[in-house]
């Protein structure tokens, strides 16, 4: 069930209680009381329905994402590494924060004055993983 800030744009022909697609604006009041941090839309699907879907359906889901991108669009994002001879070359758009960590799940810091581009030099020694922060 949606919450009470919901766009509601499809529900069941025989039941319009029955939300199947819905959305909520960045901001929006979720269902358990938070704020949507961004952009969210819900399409009803279990398993195999995508694959069950007719031209119509599909036009839906395709807006559906098309609504919600318009926001990540914005978001920072990392452009193609360039390999040079001592390490990686790291650049992103959009701005945001450049965060560090030595296991993919573990702590992640900030990188002190990481500016796009980055140099990272090869580290034989230990793993890296980095992710921008908006």
């Amino acid at each position: 069930m949606p919450g009470d800030e919901a766009i509601i744009i499809a529900t069941l022909e025989d039941d319009p209680e029955h939300a199947v697609i819905y959305a909520y604006d960045k901001g929006a009041e979720l269902i358990d009381g938070s704020d949507a941090p961004e952009k969210r839309v819900f399409f009803l699907m279990t398993d195999d329905t995508f694959l069950a879907l007719n031209d119509d359906a599909l036009k839906l889901f395709d807006a559906a994402v098309a609504w919600a991108r318009r926001t990540v669009e914005s978001a920072p994002r990392f452009e193609m590494p360039a390999i040079e001879q001592n390490g990686v070359r790291l650049t992103w758009t959009e701005g945001g924060i450049l965060q560090s960590a030595e296991i993919l799940n573990g702590q992640w810091t900030d990188v002190p004055g990481a500016t796009s581009p980055y140099p990272v030099p090869f580290d034989n020694k230990r793993m890296q993983f980095f992710r921008i922060r908006k």
